[in-house]
């Protein structure tokens, strides 16, 4: 019920629909072992009835999953691989639909990713909110000092960058869920390169054609200097 309000009345309120899918596949299991029971309690209560039912029930399962596709994450594999060497207590930020990947495959720690990035509580949300806000900022920062900043704050070692995320179709289709995609319109629309796709001098391994990674250690000594930097340090 909470579900079909925020929908039709709150539609600003993101409610996941695993609030109700997850719920719905208890029923099915509930209902399935009442009528289980039923036509077992039927047949006198033999194993041979049991055993009937089960097999039943596994065909079914069967039948109903054929051809039906799992979700291949097989194109992340060599940045997961080269993650996976990395010294245990490395921490990587990357897009959230990235650093899912990354901590089930890569098993590293990730600064936020999109899997823990959903409001199951209000003290939760504001930690994760603010860790979105500042990634995305520095994902898409045009100044050196925004990235350095990020990485201080949450003692980041390696940043994961895939160019295709700066891609002006993947901007303006859908980069993330709201609010952050209108967020990361407002930092791509603005003037100047993206410091962490140019030709910055940072230290990168090249993954393939589309990821890389950068070791959070050259972001901190490129020697590269901003004027809001020297104005800070004063």
């Amino acid at each position: 019920g909470m579900y079909l309000l925020a929908y039709v009345v709150l539609l600003r309120l993101f409610i996941p629909d695993r609030y109700v899918m997850y719920t719905i596949n208890l029923y099915y299991c509930v209902l399935l072992a009442i009528a289980f029971h039923a036509l077992w309690a039927r047949c006198g209560r033999k194993r041979v009835a049991g055993v009937c039912l089960v097999a039943a029930a596994m065909l079914a399962g069967v039948y109903r999953l054929d051809n039906v596709g799992v979700t291949d994450y097989s194109a992340d594999k060599a940045l997961c691989d080269a993650l996976a060497v990395t010294p245990p207590s490395t921490r990587v930020a990357a897009h959230p639909w990235l650093a899912d990947n990354i901590l089930t495959f890569g098993r590293r720690n990730v600064v936020v990713s999109y899997e823990l990035a959903h409001p199951w509580s209000v003290n939760y949300w504001r930690e994760i909110e603010t860790r979105l806000s500042d990634f995305f900022d520095a994902y898409y920062a045009h100044d050196p000092a925004i990235v350095r900043a990020f990485c201080r704050k949450y003692a980041v070692d390696i940043l994961v960058v895939d160019r295709r995320h700066y891609d002006p179709a993947f901007i303006s289709d859908t980069p993330f869920f709201a609010p952050f995609d209108s967020r990361i319109r407002a930092l791509a629309a603005r003037d100047g390169e993206f410091c962490l796709v140019s030709s910055n001098g940072f230290s990168s391994i090249r993954i393939n054609g589309n990821q890389e990674l950068i070791d959070a250690r050259s972001i901190m000594s490129d020697g590269v200097t901003t004027d809001k930097e020297k104005a800070g340090s004063r």
